[in-house]
């Protein structure tokens, strides 16, 4: 019985694929297994993974795909280990990842998982900016009812806690992971290391990139339910199997992205780059935005804002000079 399992699903990601499981088979900390659940991909995936012979890994291939919580439940169900560390088939774990959240978790019995930060590059490797959440328990329990502060692909977290809220809800085509944080959180403690322990790049062409607004409407339909179970100890989803909200974002989610969606989808990242300080990364989404929906008027609005700023950074600067004289 291995201490870790690390669970993979991937989805037609041969792109970044044989850098993620080389970044998990090269880390320190060796008592591990790694699950890799191949969810139907039609690309070379299943031809990568069989590339390598290390013993540690073991491969799941599904004729279908199921989406990305039901494949992870599949995934960890076949694991017996104590710690289950999530693992994105592009986002790479730095060497010492597992070392450092197995220490964590066993100095810290109270806390059901631990994440950490991430570095976020660009596609050509140049370093944009380091994300970082609360590492408090008590400071994600309060920020949990806004947004999520954990990362999924730089998540651990006990395999018997996990049993314990059933796992992932396979409602969640996206912000399954909040959704889980949020009932997890009502178990015990959530903290994250301060370290940057993953890397995730940015990509243009991400098939996520253009449907941040799905991804909100599921964010929302898990804080939702949430707020059901703290005032009625159970929720509808768990009540009844449906939940209106969550219906709205599936339906959603099978419509095709329009250009305004993306446009506008575009211009969300270029403000989050922003105000990160990755001017050039802004400039090129804005680029994007503005390419597939010109009429979109948010990016003029937001184009003023950075001119404004501007300005008022050249004016301070002038002024201080002006003292310096």
């Amino acid at each position: 019985m291995h201490k870790v399992s690390a669970v993979m699903s991937v989805f037609n990601g041969e792109r970044f694929l044989a850098e993620v499981i080389e970044s998990v088979l090269c880390q320190t900390y060796e008592d591990f297994r790694f699950i890799i659940v191949d969810d139907g991909s039609t690309d070379r995936s299943e031809q990568i993974i069989r590339g390598y012979k290390d013993p540690r890994i073991r491969l799941i291939k599904l004729k279908e795909n199921v989406g990305l919580p039901a494949a992870l439940n599949r995934g960890i169900k076949l694991s017996d280990a104590q710690y289950i560390a999530r693992v994105d088939a592009d986002d790479p774990s730095f060497p010492d990842r597992f070392e450092k959240q197995v220490r964590f978790l066993d100095t810290h019995p109270d806390i059901l998982v631990v994440g950490g930060a991430v570095v976020v590059v660009s596609e050509a490797g140049r370093r944009l900016c380091v994300l970082r959440h609360p590492c408090a328990p008590e400071e994600i329990q309060e920020a949990l009812s806004k947004h999520n502060c954990i990362f999924h692909s730089a998540a651990m977290m006990r395999r018997s806690a996990f049993e314990k809220v059933g796992g992932y809800r396979e409602q969640f085509l996206y912000a399954q992971d909040g959704d889980l944080w949020l009932r997890m959180s009502e178990c015990g403690s959530l903290a994250n290391l301060e370290e940057v322990i993953v890397r995730r790049t940015f990509r243009v062409d991400s098939p996520s990139l253009g449907r941040w607004y799905i991804q909100k409407m599921f964010s929302d339909a898990a804080r939702e339910l949430a707020e059901q179970r703290r005032v009625h100890g159970q929720d509808e989803l768990e009540r009844t199997g449906q939940f209106a909200a969550l219906e709205a974002a599936h339906r959603t989610f099978e419509e095709p992205v329009r250009r305004r969606q993306f446009s506008d989808s575009c211009l969300h990242w270029a403000r989050f780059f922003y105000y990160q300080g990755c001017r050039q990364e802004t400039l090129r989404l804005i680029s994007v935005a503005l390419a597939r929906f010109p009429a979109n008027a948010g990016i003029y609005r937001f184009a003023g804002t950075i001119a404004r700023n501007k300005l008022k950074g050249l004016l301070l600067r002038g002024r201080g000079r002006a003292r310096c004289a």
